[in-house]
């Protein structure tokens, strides 16, 4: 018998217990099911970020969330989409930022540690990779191993095929107004 099964038994036999005796079990607390949830499923973003899209390949990875990226986890994401898009034409951040480490073991003071690693800093919006790549199933398996090995969120942007349009005024003005009536129209038919 399955764990969920016995918590199942077990809650309904309770319920049975508590209409029988109200006053005994009603501030009876059941322990949550841990093995049924899954505990790896990561928060939703709170705010939107607004991703800086250079699309100067095909295929782009961007950060939204900011922290340092170490220099061998860029170097794992760039060798995973090597392999796996099957191209060497790869842009990657530049790690810039040196980390120190004092030796274990030592005592405090006498001056700071050796270097230890060099890493990047992500910003939130900010490219770490840019590939081209000329089948989009193998574009996304390579997304998938890169997200599995970096240390902030990462999403994966693909190069629109049409370019950006330019508007001038009366076409800005023409978007509005539309935009507005088409508001206006949402609001009286949630009124009715």
């Amino acid at each position: 018998m399955s764990h969920c099964m016995r918590k199942v038994i077990f809650n309904n036999t309770l319920r049975i217990l508590v209409k029988s005796q109200k006053n005994l079990l009603a501030q009876v607390v059941l322990p949550s099911c841990s093995t049924c949830r899954n505990i790896n499923l990561k928060p939703k973003l709170k705010e939107y970020i607004h991703c800086d899209y250079k699309d100067t390949m095909d295929y782009g990875i961007y950060a939204l969330t900011t922290g340092y990226i170490k220099e061998s986890a860029i170097e794992a994401g760039r060798i995973a989409i090597v392999r796996k898009a099957k191209t060497k034409q790869v842009w990657k951040i530049v790690c810039e930022s040196p980390f120190t480490k004092k030796p274990v073991g030592t005592r405090m003071g006498k001056g700071k540690g050796k270097l230890n690693y060099w890493a990047a800093e992500a910003i939130a919006g900010q490219v770490l990779f840019e590939f081209n790549c000329d089948n989009s199933a193998l574009a996304k398996e390579a997304y998938k191993q890169v997200k599995a090995k970096m240390p902030v969120r990462v999403h994966l942007r693909e190069k629109p095929v049409e370019p950006r349009v330019w508007l001038n005024g009366e076409q800005l003005y023409d978007m509005f107004q539309k935009d507005k009536e088409r508001k206006e129209r949402l609001d009286i038919d949630s009124n009715w």
